[in-house]
Formats: structure tokens, sequence, C-alpha cells
């Protein structure tokens, strides 16, 4: 049994299982061991290129920033979303001249809250989710 990686077709070729004419010319020989290593590395989100003797190896993918802002957009969506009935509940009790389910203080912190995930995007430090703005405390109770 040989094994063959062939970058092109990003496929790997035993001649256990294809025949010989079945692997393309430019596939180049693997060990066992290096098909696992490339698999592995393939798990963990690297990708396999040729270097510049031609033989396979594992390369880290660049960030993507565009995914990461996408991630964050979405993530502040959900969160504006996830607050909004809080916001309007009190709005409701006010127009209603009903005792209201949170402070004035706790009002006050929600708006600025949700002011901050909207400008989130705009921020310099966007789109590092180590950044967010911060929650007030006993939202997360």
């Amino acid at each position: 049994m040989t094994l063959f990686y062939h970058a092109e077709t990003r496929s790997f070729y035993d001649t256990a299982v294809h025949v010989a004419d079945s692997i393309p010319p430019a596939a180049v020989k693997v060990t066992t061991a290096q098909k696992k290593k490339l698999l592995e590395g393939e798990r963990t989100g690297q990708i396999i290129v040729l270097n510049n003797r031609g033989e396979p190896v594992l390369e880290a993918l660049e960030p993507d920033p565009d995914a990461s802002a996408r991630l964050e957009r979405s993530w502040r969506d959900s969160e504006i979303q996830r607050l909004t009935w809080l916001r309007d509940r009190h709005r409701d009790e006010l127009e209603l001249v009903r005792a209201t389910t949170l402070r004035a203080e706790q009002y006050t912190q929600l708006l600025h809250y949700l002011q901050a995930l909207r400008d989130w995007a705009q921020d310099e430090q966007f789109p590092d989710s180590g950044r967010r703005p911060d929650a007030p405390d006993w939202l997360n109770e």
C-alpha cells in the first residue's frame, strides 16, 4: 500500500483502494503518519498546501476580518432583540401609570447598554469580542 496526496483535488489516494491509472500524476507520496497529521490539522482549522519542495504541509488560515464582524453584528443584534421586551415593558408601565418593574436607575442603565450595543460596530475595537459593551450586572441575575 502506498499513499499519495494530490493538491489540486485536495485528496488522498491509496494504492490499496485506487488503481494506479486513477491516481493523478501530480500526486506526491506521503506516509501514513503524514496523512494522519495532515487530516488532524484540517480538523483543527489548518489547510494543506504544498511547500517549495512540493510536499504537503499544514498552514494556518488567515483570519477573515469580515467573518468576525458579521459574527459580532449577529451577537449584537440578538442581544438587542433579547432586551427590547424589557425596555418596552417599562415604557408600557409608565404610560399606563403603573408601578414599574425596573427602577429608574435600572431603566437608564438598560438604555445606555442598548445604545452602546448600537454603537458597537463603529467602535475602534470592533469586532474584538473581548471588548463588547458591558451589560449592567443586574441583567445577568
